[in-house]
């Protein structure tokens, strides 16, 4: 799973955060904050449940950014509706791939769903690539609009989860996928 903070290119975080983690000098044009002086209030909007990630990543924009982020933290219920029908200048979302191709991301993510990014040559390459049956070719295709997609950054990865596995000895077989969470039934325990 990735956990994205969804910003718009126009946000002063999305100006300062593609400047990376190091203070840099001030630059008025580009948007970047010296030790974070002038930089402008931004709010973000998490869910119930992401409090010690929240912490964490706050705690890193202070210490290494220099800046202070003003969270809301509100039910999951509220979270959804706000995020589609009020937009914040950030949040935190989710997402698993339904299937392992990188259609579902580029053509079906939700950066398009979640910000108001668009752009025709993107949206043309992916279109096309779902066309093309040679995999080569596809995959080309795809790599380039990728690179749009990264360049724009209408969305910014911050974490990328896992999910560690203890198992006993006795345990002689676990099926684990990143598409479904749990095989119960195939789940095989020996005599101990």
């Amino acid at each position: 799973m990735t956990v994205a903070v969804g910003a718009n290119n126009d946000s002063p975080l999305f100006n300062f955060l593609s400047w990376g983690p190091a203070p840099k000098p001030l630059h008025p044009k580009r948007g970047v904050y010296h030790w974070g002086r002038g930089f402008p209030p931004v709010d973000w909007l998490t869910h119930r449940g992401t409090e010690s990630l929240g912490d964490y990543l706050e705690a890193q924009w202070r210490t290494e950014l220099w800046v202070t982020i003003t969270r809301q933290t509100v039910a999951w219920e509220n979270y959804v509706e706000r995020i589609f029908l009020q937009p914040p200048q950030m949040f935190l979302w989710g997402c698993l791939a339904d299937y392992p191709d990188p259609d579902y991301f580029l053509r079906l993510g939700d950066h398009k769903r979640l910000t108001s990014w668009s752009d025709e040559t993107y949206n043309a390459l992916v279109e096309s690539a779902g066309r093309v049956t040679n995999l080569e070719q596809r995959l080309r295709i795809y790599r380039e609009a990728d690179m749009i997609l990264i360049e724009a950054a209408p969305l910014i990865p911050l974490v990328y989860s896992h999910r560690n596995l203890l198992l006993k000895p006795w345990v002689r077989a676990y099926p684990a996928s990143a598409f479904k969470w749990w095989f119960w039934k195939d789940v095989l325990i020996a005599r101990h």
